[in-house]
């Protein structure tokens, strides 16, 4: 049965993070997670549905069974060889470690506070959908083996893109460009299943799309295995949001 958009208007206007309904997310044939539906806060007109992939294991090797292969294969058709991996603590440590596993390498790891153990620490400035703005910390020897590379970009969830513009900032102090990113999942404005937004199935999982900043001229491929619904008040009409049997109020 299709909501109006009378049915929707107390699911915002609360305090970010406030719980307003959950999501059933299946994976993996017949493992499911119930994820908390959170407000980004009370003038912000998304909901988005949260996960803790920490320790997620099943998650992760079931998400990697998408991207691995779909990585590798993109990596092969650049002739990109010897690609470095670059993330940011702390969702997308365990992802980053089963890429430099599967490419045989190491990967870097973008720190949010400066800690004692960084050698020569450089301060970058930056902000996520769930932490806000802050400042990020890389060691100056990592930086600088980054210089005139292919990145891959590994983290849990895709979504609004602000990670990426971190990512995307060292690699222009440093002449490095994107060669793809790669995650479990991408959060889409949540629509009626058959409306057209940016992802394009190539499988009946994994989703590649164009990420990045198109408004700067920054783009790389990306890969994830899931999507998340990311809820955008502007488009909850009648005609077109169909929560569905996987939200639940």
């Amino acid at each position: 049965m299709k909501k109006s958009m009378q049915n929707w208007e107390n699911f915002f206007g609360h305090e970010k993070g406030t719980v307003v309904g959950r999501y059933r997310f299946n994976y993996d044939k017949d493992k499911q997670m119930m994820l908390p539906v959170k407000s980004l806060g009370a003038d912000v007109p998304f909901l988005i549905a949260c996960v803790n992939s920490l320790g997620k294991m099943g998650l992760l090797n079931w998400a990697m069974g998408d991207i691995g292969p779909a990585v590798k294969q993109h990596l092969e058709q650049k002739n990109i060889k010897d690609p470095k991996i670059i993330t940011t603590a702390t969702k997308g440590i365990q992802i980053s470690q089963k890429f430099a596993d599967l490419l045989n390498t190491d990967f870097i790891t973008l720190v949010k506070e400066n800690k004692i153990y960084l050698d020569k620490p450089v301060e970058i400035e930056g902000s996520s959908i769930t932490s806000g703005k802050g400042k990020y910390y890389i060691e100056k020897d990592q930086l600088k083996s980054l210089e005139g590379k292919q990145i891959i970009f590994p983290d849990d969830i895709y979504s609004s893109g602000a990670t990426a513009e971190i990512i995307m900032q060292i690699c222009k102090m440093v002449g490095a460009e994107i060669a793809c990113g790669a995650f479990i999942a991408k959060e889409d404005p949540f629509q009626h299943e058959n409306s057209v937004d940016l992802a394009v199935y190539k499988s009946p999982r994994l989703t590649t799309w164009a990420g990045g900043n198109k408004d700067k001229g920054s783009k790389f491929q990306c890969f994830a295995s899931a999507r998340l619904p990311l809820v955008d008040k502007n488009i909850i009409e009648s005609d077109l949001f169909v929560p569905g049997k996987e939200f639940i109020r």
